[in-house]
């Protein structure tokens, strides 16, 4: 796989993620999940930044 189409490859990536984040944010995640097919998974627990 050449670096162009890697490129690509990652930029539609990113271009579908931008637009389901779009819908989720019109529409409601609810929504979003039964009308629009979009999957959500666990979100990951904050992170808390280490003292030094």
């Amino acid at each position: 796989m050449t670096n162009k189409e890697k490129y690509e490859m990652w930029r539609n990536v990113a271009t579908s993620m931008v637009e389901e984040k779009k819908i989720i944010q019109e529409v409601g995640v609810e929504r979003a999940k039964s009308e629009y097919g979009i999957k959500f998974e666990k979100l990951r627990e904050p992170r808390v930044p280490e003292n030094k």
